[in-house]
């Protein structure tokens, strides 16, 4: 005697993925990560074309020159109206990396990033600051450059 085979119906997985698949058309997907501006971004609620967040770079004043030894603080802050969402840094030369800061959505972040300086004499490093506001607009990337000795 054969026996049968029996599947039990699973509805609920199956209603799942189409209604994923039914969302995915309207999901916002923004590029966050990079430090070029974009002109734009955000989705349905008010994103489109706009001005990303202002960074200014505080400290160090002006591009400089350092020896090697102790660190250097990178330091300053970025502004939104729209509120800000989110801060990169893209650190060129030397051997500091930062990982991408998620704001609040409040209007100003202030940050100060440590730039390893030891055993990196004879390095230039470029330190590149961007913003995302709320809407998904990209800034205008922020630079220091800083000569070790």
């Amino acid at each position: 005697m054969r026996r049968r085979h029996w599947t039990p119906r699973r509805p609920a997985p199956l209603l799942l993925a189409a209604a994923l698949l039914a969302a995915l058309p309207g999901c916002e997907d923004r590029d966050r990560i990079g430090l070029e501006p974009d002109g734009g971004g955000g989705g349905g609620g008010g994103g489109g074309t706009g001005v990303g967040p202002q960074v200014v770079i505080e400290a160090p004043a002006q591009d400089t020159t350092v020896q090697a030894g102790p660190g250097v603080f990178v330091a300053g802050r970025v502004n939104d109206p729209d509120g800000v969402d989110s801060v990169y840094f893209d650190i060129q030369g030397g051997i500091t990396q930062v990982p991408p800061f998620n704001h609040d959505g409040t209007t100003t972040m202030s940050f100060a990033i440590p730039i390893t300086t030891n055993g990196q004499a004879g390095q230039t490093i470029i330190v590149g600051v961007s913003g995302v506001d709320e809407a998904g607009n990209r800034g205008e990337p922020a630079h220091r450059t800083i000569v070790v000795e």
